[in-house]
C-alpha cells in the first residue's frame, strides 16, 4: 500500500504543471464568459442615433457600399457605408464619401445590427464568423460626418502610413491586377483583388496562396537575417520579434499569421536563452494565447485550417517524403543515379517535386475532411496546380519581402517590382489555363460524427503503428485488429451515408427567406424548387447555394415561379455557377412586368426552357404529379391586387402525400378555384382534384399570411394537417392575427418560418 501511495505522489515540477494547467483553464473560462457577454448581451440592435467611431482600416469596396472596421465603445464593428441614392443626391443630405485612414474619428447616423441565424440547413453563421474575428456586429449608415480629429496610436499610425505609401509605390509600377495579387499574397490585402481571379484560384485549389500563412513569416525572418547579419545574435533576434509584430499590423492580425508569429517568437526566445522547446509545445502556447485573447477564434476556418496544416506537416511530411523517395529511387534504379548525369538531374528535379508533394499530402490528410465539410468539393487539379505554382509562390514571397525593405530605393525597387510583375503575371496565366481544365468532385456535407470518427481513426492508427503505452505483445495485436475493424466499419458507414444522401433521401423543405417564399422538394433524385425569392438581397440564392452544397445537388430539374414579384423570383437572377436550372414553370403575367422580361432574357442566355401553364395543366415526374389550379390564361381574376390574385396555385402529389402552394393568391383567387373545380366537365379529373384537396398534408398559406388571403370558405373546402407561413413580421406585418385565428379554428397546426426556421417534412 505504501508503494502505491509513493507512486501517486508527484514531484514539484509535475505539481507546477498541474497548477499552471488549472490556472490557464480558469483564465480561459473567465474569458469565455466575458467575451460571450460582450458578443451577445452588451450590444443589442438599437435605433438610429449619432455615434462617434474610430476607423481601423478599409475592408471592402463595391458598387453598393464601402466597409470599414471601426471601434465603437471600445469594441470592434464593421461599418457599412451605403452609397447615396438619387433622392439623397438631389437633396444634398450626405457629404461625398472619401477614404478614411487609421485613427480618423467620424460621426455616423446608423443602427447597430447583431446578425442572427435564420435556422436554414447548412447556413453560414455570419455572427460567429464576425465574433471569431473579434468583431461584435456591424453598423449600417448613410450619413457620415467627418470630425477632422484623429486619435491614432503614433506607432500604429506610422505602420499604416508606411503601408499606404508602399501601396501607392506598388500601384505606380505594377498594373492593377498584379499589384492587388501582390498585396494579397504578401500580406493578405484582398480589398481590391479581382473577384474573377479569386474564383479561379479557388476552383483549382489555390485559394491558400492569397491567404497569408506561416510561410510568409518564414520568408520575413530569412530576409531580416540577410539584412541584419551580426555577430551578436540577440540583436538579430530582437529585430526579428519587432518586425514580426510590425508584420502582424500589415496583415491585419490574420489568425494564421498570429499563430505563426507566436510560434516564431517562442522559437526565437528559446534560441536567445538556450531553452529547448518542442514544436508541439509552441503550438500549445500559441493556442492558449489565442484562446485567452478571443475564445471564439476556434470557430474561425483559418484557425482550424492553419493548425491542422501545421500539425499534418509535423506528423506526416517526413514519412511521406521518405516513402516517395524510396519509390523514386527504385524507379530510377538507385545504383545508376550517380553514374548517369541524366538520371542525376531527373532525380534532383523529382526530389524537389517530392518535397512539394509530401507537404501537400501531409496537409491534406488533416485538412481535406474539413474542406469537404465547409466547401463540399474536392479539386482534382489542385495537386497539379500546387506543384506548378508553389515554386513561383516561394519566389514571389522571397522577392516581395525584399521589396518591403527596399521599396524607397528607386532603381532597386523598380527592378524588383518588374521581376515580381513577371512572376505574378505568370501565376495569373497559369491560373487561367488550369481553370479551363479544372475538375471538381462535389460531395454532400459529412456529418460531425464522420469527422470525429475520422480524426479518432487517425489517432488510433498512430497508436497502432507505434504501440504507444502498450507493453504486452498480445495487447499490441489486439489493438491493431480493433483499429483495422474500426477503419473497415468507418468506410462502410461513410459509403452508406453518401449513397443515402445522393440516391435515396426524399424530403421537402420550406426555407426561412425572411419576407419571401422558397420551398424545395427532393424525390427520386428529382429536384423541384417552388418560388425562389426574398426582399433581402441575395438571401434566397445564398440559402439555396448552401443547401445544395450540403446535399451534393448540382441541378434543379424544375423551378416553379408562382408570380413575378421580387420576394418570389429575385433569387433566379443571382448567378450560382454550381447549380443549373433546367426548366422554369410560370403562368403568363397579366401585367407588363420588368421581372418577366428579365427572366426571358436570362432563360435565353442560360438555355433554360420556360413552360407557360394554364389552369388544370398536369406535369408528371415518376410518382410525382403537378396540377395547376390557377390561373386561367383566358380569364383574369379581378381583385384590388391583380398580380397577386393571378399568381399560380400549385397542387403537388407524391403518392398519397399532397401539398398545396398558394403563392400570393387572394380570397378572390380562392373563390375562383372552388368555382372552377366545381365546373370541371371531366368527372375523373374533378374527383381526383377534390380527393387530393381533402387529403392535404401541407398548405403553404397564401400571401405570407395576409388577411387578404385564406378565407374560411376555402379552409372549409379543403382538409389539411399542416400550414406553412413564410414571412417576416417586421416587413409588412405578416402573418395577420386574423389568419392565425382561422387556422386555429380549423385545427390546422401552423409553422411560421420567422420563428421556426426552415421546416422539413420527410416524404
Amino acid at each position: 500500500m505504501e508503494k502505491i501511495i509513493k507512486n501517486i505522489k508527484l514531484n514539484r515540477r509535475d505539481r507546477r504543471k498541474i497548477y499552471l494547467t488549472v490556472l490557464i483553464l480558469i483564465i480561459i473560462c473567465f474569458r469565455i464568459i466575458y467575451v460571450y457577454y460582450i458578443f451577445n448581451f452588451k450590444f443589442i440592435n438599437d435605433k438610429t442615433n449619432l455615434k462617434e467611431v474610430m476607423v481601423i482600416e478599409l475592408k471592402s469596396i463595391d458598387d453598393n457600399k464601402i466597409v470599414y472596421e471601426v471601434i465603437y465603445d471600445k469594441r470592434r464593428f464593421l461599418l457599412n457605408i451605403y452609397q447615396k441614392n438619387k433622392e439623397d443626391k438631389e437633396k444634398g443630405k450626405n457629404e461625398d464619401l472619401r477614404v478614411y485612414n487609421y485613427g480618423d474619428i467620424i460621426k455616423i447616423n446608423g443602427k447597430i445590427k447583431i446578425p442572427y441565424l435564420l435556422n436554414n440547413p447548412n447556413e453560414f453563421d455570419y455572427k460567429m464568423y464576425l465574433n471569431s474575428k473579434n468583431i461584435v456586429g456591424y453598423i449600417n449608415t448613410y450619413t457620415i460626418v467627418n470630425t477632422n480629429k484623429n486619435s491614432a496610436n503614433v506607432v500604429i499610425k506610422f505602420i499604416y502610413e508606411f503601408k499606404n505609401i508602399l501601396e501607392k509605390r506598388i500601384k505606380d509600377i505594377l498594373p492593377d491586377k498584379e499589384a492587388n495579387l501582390f498585396k494579397s499574397m504578401i500580406y493578405g490585402d484582398l480589398v481590391n483583388l479581382d473577384k474573377e481571379l479569386q474564383d479561379k484560384l479557388s476552383e483549382i485549389g489555390l485559394s491558400h496562396i492569397i491567404a497569408v500563412s506561416g510561410s510568409n513569416i518564414s520568408f520575413l525572418l530569412i530576409v531580416i537575417s540577410n539584412f541584419f547579419s551580426s555577430k551578436n545574435n540577440k540583436r538579430v533576434f530582437i529585430l526579428q520579434i519587432i518586425f514580426i509584430i510590425f508584420f502582424c499590423f500589415f496583415s491585419s492580425f490574420s489568425i494564421s499569421i498570429i499563430r505563426a508569429s507566436i510560434m516564431s517568437i517562442v522559437s526565437i526566445i528559446s534560441k536567445m536563452f538556450n531553452i529547448k522547446i518542442k514544436k508541439f509545445t509552441s503550438i500549445a502556447i500559441s493556442i492558449i494565447i489565442l484562446l485567452i485573447y478571443n475564445p471564439f477564434c476556434i470557430f474561425n476556418i483559418s484557425f482550424l485550417f492553419s493548425y491542422l496544416a501545421v500539425i499534418g506537416i509535423m506528423i506526416y511530411q517526413l514519412e511521406i517524403y521518405s516513402f516517395l523517395d524510396v519509390v523514386l529511387k527504385k524507379a530510377l534504379k538507385y545504383k545508376y543515379i550517380e553514374k548517369s548525369k541524366t538520371k542525376k538531374y531527373i532525380y534532383a528535379v523529382l526530389k524537389s517535386v517530392n518535397t512539394i508533394l509530401s507537404v501537400y499530402i501531409a496537409v491534406q490528410i488533416l485538412v481535406l475532411p474539413l474542406q469537404i465539410y465547409y466547401f463540399s468539393k474536392i479539386s482534382l487539379v489542385s495537386i497539379l496546380s500546387n506543384v506548378i505554382i508553389y515554386p513561383l509562390l516561394n519566389a514571389i514571397c522571397f522577392i516581395g519581402f525584399y521589396i518591403l525593405f527596399l521599396s524607397f530605393i528607386p532603381f532597386v525597387s523598380i527592378i524588383l517590382l518588374n521581376c515580381e510583375y513577371i512572376l505574378l503575371n505568370l501565376v495569373i496565366q497559369i491560373a487561367d489555363l488550369i481553370s479551363n481544365i479544372s475538375l471538381n468532385i462535389v460531395l454532400p456535407k459529412p456529418s460531425l460524427l464522420i469527422l470525429l470518427i475520422y480524426y479518432l481513426v487517425l489517432v488510433l492508427f498512430r497508436l497502432r503503428k507505434k504501440a504507444v503505452l502498450i507493453v504486452v505483445k498480445s495487447k499490441v495485436n489486439k489493438l491493431r485488429k480493433a483499429v483495422d475493424l474500426l477503419f473497415i466499419c468507418y468506410i462502410i458507414y461513410v459509403f452508406v451515408f453518401y449513397i443515402n444522401i445522393l440516391y435515396f433521401e426524399s424530403y421537402i423543405y420550406f426555407f426561412n427567406v425572411e419576407q419571401g417564399n422558397m420551398a424545395f422538394i427532393r424525390y427520386k433524385r428529382k429536384n423541384i424548387l417552388i418560388d425562389y425569392g426574398s426582399t433581402t438581397k441575395n438571401l434566397a440564392s445564398n440559402i439555396l447555394s448552401n443547401f445544395c452544397k450540403e446535399k451534393g445537388i448540382k441541378k434543379i430539374d424544375l423551378c416553379i415561379l408562382t408570380h413575378m414579384h421580387e420576394d418570389h423570383v429575385s433569387g433566379v437572377f443571382n448567378d450560382i455557377k454550381e447549380i443549373r436550372i433546367d426548366r422554369i414553370l410560370y403562368s403568363y403575367p397579366k401585367e407588363d412586368i420588368d421581372y418577366f422580361r428579365e427572366l426571358k432574357e436570362l432563360a435565353n442566355n442560360q438555355k433554360i426552357s420556360m413552360l407557360e401553364t394554364d389552369i388544370f395543366d398536369s406535369y408528371q415526374f415518376d410518382d410525382l404529379e403537378i396540377i395547376v389550379l390557377s390561373p386561367s390564361n383566358n380569364e383574369k381574376i379581378m381583385s384590388k391586387d391583380i398580380q397577386n390574385a393571378n399568381s399560380q396555385v400549385i397542387l403537388i402529389s407524391i403518392d398519397d402525400f399532397n401539398l398545396l402552394f398558394m403563392g400570393d393568391a387572394t380570397i378572390e383567387t380562392e373563390k375562383s378555384i372552388i368555382e372552377k373545380i366545381k365546373n370541371i366537365k371531366d368527372n375523373d379529373l374533378k374527383s381526383k382534384i377534390e380527393s387530393k384537396l381533402q387529403k392535404l398534408q401541407i398548405i403553404q398559406i397564401g400571401h405570407h399570411g395576409s388577411k387578404t388571403s385564406t378565407s374560411k370558405e376555402f379552409l372549409s373546402y379543403i382538409n389539411v394537417k399542416y400550414a406553412i407561413i413564410s414571412s417576416k413580421k417586421e416587413k409588412f406585418g405578416h402573418p395577420h392575427e386574423e389568419t392565425l385565428e382561422k387556422l386555429k379554428q380549423y385545427n390546422i397546426l401552423f409553422y411560421i418560418t420567422e420563428y421556426n426556421g426552415a421546416i422539413k417534412f420527410l416524404i
